[in-house]
C-alpha cells in the first residue's frame, strides 16, 4: 500500500467506528482476530485470559499497597515477558517501557500513588452514562503526574475495558487522530483522549444491547478496550 492508501483506509475505519452496530462490530473485531492468531500475536483466549487476571489481582477499589506487589506493576505496565517472569502481559501497550512511568509504579512517593489510587477508584465506580467532569478531572490528575494519556489509556482500558480504551501503539493514535483532524499529540492530552471516548459511547455498537453468552458476551463486557484489535493491524 501506498501512503495515500493507508490514509483512506485510516480514514475509513474511524467513519464506521462512529457509524458500526453491533454486529459489523464484532465480525470487524473477529476478522482481526482471525488474521491476527499467526505468529507472535494472541489470539481471543490470550487477550480475554488478561481482562480476567486483572479482574482479580487489580481489583477495584484499589490501594497503595498494590505498588509494593511486583505482578501487579507488571500488569499495570503492560510488561513483556522475561526469564523471571514468562507471562507476557504486553497486549494493549507495554506502558512500562516509558522509563517515567515504571519509575512511579515501582519507586514513587506516597503522593503519587495515593493519586494514582484515587483517580482509577473514582473512574472505576463510574457508570454509564459517564459523568464527563468527574471523569475529566481524574484523568488532569493522572496526565498532571507526567505520562500522558497513551499511558493511562491503557490502565483505563484494563481497568473499565467496558468504558475505555487504548491509544498507546503509534499507528493506532495516527489512524484515530485523523477522524478529529488533530495530531497525535492532542490525542495524548485529556481533551483529545475525552473527545474519543465521548464518540465512542455515542456509537450504535456501543450502544448495542448485550449478547446472550459466549465469546461476543465476553468480548461485549469489554468492548472498548477490544477497539485495540481493531485499530492495531
Amino acid at each position: 500500500e501506498d501512503e495515500t492508501e493507508q490514509e483512506e483506509k485510516a480514514t475509513g475505519a474511524i467513519s464506521w467506528l462512529s457509524s458500526a452496530d453491533w454486529e459489523s462490530y464484532i465480525n470487524k473485531v473477529k476478522g482481526e482476530l482471525r488474521k491476527s492468531s499467526l505468529g507472535n500475536n494472541e489470539g481471543l483466549s490470550r487477550k480475554l485470559g488478561l481482562f480476567h487476571k486483572c479482574d482479580k489481582v487489580l481489583s477495584v477499589p484499589w490501594n497503595s499497597d498494590y505498588f509494593k506487589d511486583i505482578e501487579k506493576r507488571r500488569l499495570i505496565g503492560g510488561m513483556e515477558p522475561t526469564k523471571d517472569a514468562p507471562e507476557s502481559y504486553a497486549w494493549l501497550g507495554h506502558v512500562a517501557a516509558s522509563g517515567g512511568f515504571r519509575k512511579i509504579l515501582a519507586n514513587g512517593t506516597n503522593k503519587e500513588h495515593t493519586a494514582i489510587v484515587s483517580a482509577i477508584n473514582t473512574i472505576g465506580a463510574l457508570s454509564h452514562p459517564i459523568d464527563w467532569k468527574k471523569l475529566q478531572m481524574s484523568l488532569r490528575s493522572l496526565v498532571d503526574l507526567g505520562p500522558t494519556m497513551k499511558v493511562w489509556g491503557r490502565v483505563l482500558a484494563i481497568t473499565r475495558p467496558d468504558l475505555f480504551c487504548t491509544i498507546s501503539a503509534p499507528h493506532v493514535r495516527k489512524k484515530i487522530a485523523k477522524q478529529f483532524d488533530k495530531s497525535e499529540i492532542f490525542l495524548e492530552d485529556v481533551e483529545g483522549y475525552l473527545m474519543l471516548i465521548r464518540m465512542i459511547h455515542e456509537s450504535p455498537w456501543f450502544n448495542s444491547k448485550a449478547p446472550a453468552r459466549g465469546d461476543n458476551l465476553e468480548i461485549w463486557e469489554r468492548r472498548v478496550a477490544f477497539l485495540d484489535v481493531v485499530f492495531y493491524n
